[in-house]
């Protein structure tokens, strides 16, 4: 997107896609136990990372909170109980400089220790604007954690853990990729003629940018109770901040003014009981806190070249908050030695509350939105079930089918664009009921470990954003809705292999089949009755989940060159990521579908006997295929292009103590 605040996270052809502040993602994100309520504060650069786990489908009974499509959950590194230090860098193409680096070690014993980590990354503009002469999609990033452990007892554990985040860049431009031969207008051609031929440049009026800001404080508490229980309270304070401006659109509109800011800030509270394991039923029980808020404004003036329309959108989204409460639990039953039933259900509880005022206006410009001081509020609750249930069988030590049915569920929201004229724009809460069977086992002393699993999953009232186009302005607004019923189905497997001990080979492989099951839209740009459009709207039942290719896979091999009589060992490391085509528009324009494209990577270097350095020269799409993340259809196409549009190559190293 153009900036964090309307980028995503996807998981099996799932995401959200909106510029309403009060919209939750479909995808949540755990941070060290602590949910993130808004897209952005889960899209910083992360460092010092134990582990990251892409928990797939409906998470509705543990995690719960706005978890309809998945979860990203992210666990920081502890403290370690010896002094420990590393530190590591890397160099590559644009400039791109990216620092980390870490100490740790015990303050009191075993009773105190303490980790402090931080990181900065810095990457030079690589899409240059003919119109302005700037340089644009740079980057800058730089944030700390410390994170504290304390032992008082052989049974308490305290863990309080505190980070702070800063982003400044000219991103997100789009780029100008071709004319719509019978679409593109003469404006199109006396702007993106200079540019034909080439694949990171626009040529238009406008700047972009965006400036952010994100900290958090939270504290695990874990007390063992005797007998095996074990009490967790997790409390997690964040507040997030975003500055963006957007002025750089299609040729036949001016914005002399898109800047919009976003403010967040949110409390959580979980207290949870775990009992013992090694019975015939083990269980997790508790409960769940979470109150936000979040605010901003936006001031957009549109005039719409060649006419005298002139309109501005000015708006405080003085509330879009909500709270979210819930009792859980989940259950393991043994019947036998090799069978597990799964068991668990969450109750929750949420109130959305919106308000919007209207800000003053430039009196040249048409207002669009509520006049001067005026407001436009409602509210909104939730009370609904999710749960999950499932069994696993252990066939052997080392195999294991499972099945599941869970029930995950996203809150309702309300469009923070709305006006008088629009109404509030509630849309129901997003509903996703999954069934999934698969197959987890290692093979040959471990040296092969696999997995399968096929899943079908259906989304009631999926909230997504919708787009009214002024038939005589040609002026673009934006609607929140309900889109009626989706499926997303497929299948997944992953290989890893260990040929010998200096030979590790891995494969990933998926289908993801995502379709709107009823959804009445708006036509795309150009669309004909022929092509469906009936009195500006078509059916789209059966037509494919945007941004979601069908097929995708990888392949890496990583291979060590052991050296006794020096005093490093050799590494490379090489892979290959394929995509299917893409249909990057909801409305599904033609014109956006993105044809398949692979990206070859690899990875020579030296790493020490005793671990303490590692240097090493890589590359990225060292194939040099141009692809997009995303592609924007209006009478012409433009596109967003990640930094490896291109071939990347660089140099990188790391040392420890």
């Amino acid at each position: 997107g153009y900036n964090q605040t309307n980028s995503s996270l996807t998981i099996r052809g799932i995401s959200t896609f909106s510029y309403s502040r009060s919209i939750e993602p479909s995808v949540g994100t755990v941070i060290d136990g602590v949910v993130v309520g808004l897209q952005g504060p889960n899209l910083f650069n992360f460092d010092d990372v134990a582990r990251v786990e892409v928990l797939r489908g409906p998470q509705g009974t543990l995690f719960g909170m706005n978890s309809s499509a998945g979860t990203l959950n992210i666990v920081t590194k502890d403290p370690a109980d010896h002094f420990a230090a590393n530190f590591g860098g890397s160099f590559g193409t644009y400039n791109e400089v990216g620092l980390h680096g870490a100490v740790s070690g015990p303050l009191s014993g075993d009773k105190a220790l303490l980790r402090v980590s931080g990181f900065y990354n810095h990457r030079d503009p690589y899409v240059h604007n003919l119109y302005t002469g700037d340089d644009l999609n740079g980057d800058e990033q730089e944030g700390a954690r410390i994170k504290l452990l304390l032992r008082p007892s052989d049974t308490t554990r305290i863990t309080l853990t505190g980070d702070a985040e800063w982003d400044n860049s000219t991103c997100c431009a789009p780029v100008f990729v071709r004319f719509v031969p019978g679409r593109s207008t003469a404006l199109d051609h006396q702007f993106y003629d200079p540019i034909v031929g080439t694949e990171n440049m626009n040529n238009l009026p406008g700047h972009v940018y965006s400036h952010s800001r994100g900290k958090g404080l939270a504290l695990q508490i874990d007390q063992e109770l005797g007998g095996g229980y074990t009490l967790t309270s997790v409390s997690g304070y964040r507040d997030y901040y975003i500055g963006a401006e957007v002025t750089i659109v299609q040729p036949s509109l001016i914005l002399p003014s898109n800047y919009g800011v976003t403010t967040q800030r949110q409390f959580s509270e979980e207290v949870r009981l775990a009992s013992p394991v090694g019975g015939a039923v083990d269980y997790v029980i508790g409960a769940f806190f979470f109150d936000q808020h979040k605010g901003g404004s936006i001031d957009q003036k549109v005039v719409v070249r060649g006419t005298t329309i002139q309109q501005q959108l000015h708006l405080d989204f003085h509330n879009a908050d909500n709270t979210n409460y819930a009792l859980f639990g989940e259950a393991n039953i043994h019947p036998t030695r090799n069978l597990t039933l799964i068991a668990g259900a969450r109750w929750t509880a949420e109130d959305v509350f919106f308000r919007n005022i209207g800000l003053d206006h430039d009196p040249a410009y048409l207002l669009s939105n509520l006049g001067p001081g005026a407001e436009l509020q409602d509210s909104t609750s939730m009370r609904k079930w999710s749960w999950r249930f499932g069994a696993k069988w252990q066939v052997a030590p080392n195999a294991m089918f499972y099945v599941t049915a869970s029930r995950g569920i996203k809150g309702p929201a309300f469009n923070t664009l709305a006006t008088p004229a629009t109404g509030s724009q509630h849309v129901e809460p997003e509903i996703a009921t999954s069934y999934e069977a698969g197959f987890k086992g290692a093979f040959a002393g471990n040296r092969i470990r696999t997995s399968l699993s096929g899943f079908i999953t259906n989304f009631d009232n999926f909230q997504a954003q919708g787009l009214n186009t002024d038939p005589v302005t040609g002026v673009r607004s934006f609607l929140l809705i309900n889109a009626g019923q989706l499926r997303t189905s497929g299948i997944e497997w992953s290989v890893d292999a260990s040929p010998t001990d200096t030979l590790q080979l891995t494969a990933n492989l998926a289908y993801i089949d995502g379709k709107f099951q009823q959804f009445t839209a708006q036509c795309y740009t150009g669309q004909t009755a022929s092509q469906g459009c009936i009195n500006g709207s078509q059916n789209l039942a059966g037509a494919r989940l945007p941004s979601s290719p069908r097929w995708a896979w990888n392949v890496a091999a990583d291979k060590n060159f052991p050296m006794a009589n020096l005093p490093f060992d050799g590494f490379l490391h090489i892979d290959y990521s394929w995509r299917g085509s893409v249909e990057w528009d909801v409305y599904q324009d033609p014109e956006a579908v993105e044809e398949a494209h692979g990206s070859l990577g690899a990875s020579i270097g030296l790493k020490s006997h005793n671990g303490r350095y590692t240097l090493s020269v890589f590359g990225k799409n060292l194939t040099n295929e141009f692809y997009t993340s995303a592609l924007s259809p209006t009478t012409a196409i433009v596109g967003f292009i990640p930094p490896d549009y291109q071939r990347i190559v660089g140099l990188k190293f790391e040392l420890t103590y």
